[in-house]
Parts: C-alpha cells; sequence; structure tokens
C-alpha cells in the first residue's frame, strides 16, 4: 500500500469545486471534492451506482 498526503489532494479553483481522484480500480473510485467558502454542489443523482 502506498501512503500519500491528503494535502497533496486539496487543489482549490475560485470558479469552481474541483475534483481530485485518489484511487481508482474496475470496482471502485475514491476521490474528494475541494470547495473553498461559498461553493456548494448541484443537486443530482447517480442512477444504477451505489454510494
Amino acid at each position: 500500500m502506498v501512503k500519500r498526503s491528503i494535502a497533496s489532494y486539496q487543489v482549490f479553483n475560485e470558479k469552481r469545486f474541483t475534483k481530485q481522484i485518489i484511487f481508482k480500480n474496475n470496482n471502485s473510485t475514491i476521490f474528494i471534492l475541494n470547495f473553498i467558502p461559498g461553493q456548494q454542489m448541484p443537486a443530482h443523482y447517480h442512477l444504477g451506482v451505489e454510494l
């Protein structure tokens, strides 16, 4: 297992939130969403996906 610092995935953008993929394989995707104050994610659905 490779140990990584979460700080390396904290990338911010003033125009919109950012998504950084930490790990991905055939069955799973692990990611972090980075928001600055005032940003938000629009309401949405993930049909057919287990969250």
